[in-house]
């Protein structure tokens, strides 16, 4: 995937971040590619993925330690004002509140229970 033009227009269409995730789902997008798409624009001569990028690898690639720094600690890097920052914490929540609901469902669940009980 090219990456190093100066915004997502000036890339080929299939490496866009928003056309890959209609075209070939979300789960085929790396963690920098979406969170481009909840950025929405880059800022000063870099596109909305390469923010991405600087901002995931200030998170040592993790979107729990992403998620555990606070709104002012985003607001460090480059382009990222405090709304930004907000719109990616809000993003965040929105998968912890989702993977929450996947576990009570899981835990809800007979046969979970039972396959659970079963391996032990």
């Amino acid at each position: 995937m090219t990456t190093d033009l100066h915004t997502i227009r000036e890339m080929p269409r299939s490496d866009r971040p928003r056309e890959r995730l209609v075209d070939l789902g979300a789960h085929a997008l790396s963690t920098a590619e979406l969170l481009a798409i909840v950025l929405g624009t880059g800022g000063k001569g870099r596109s909305a993925l390469h923010m991405g990028q600087e901002i995931i690898t200030g998170a040592r690639g993790s979107l729990r330690s992403l998620a555990m720094r606070p709104v002012a600690a985003l607001t460090e890097h480059a382009g990222i004002g405090r709304a930004r920052a907000v719109v990616i914490h809000a993003a965040l929540e929105l998968g912890r509140r989702m993977a929450l609901e996947t576990a009570m469902i899981a835990s809800s669940c007979p046969i979970t229970r039972w396959c659970s009980r079963s391996s032990m």
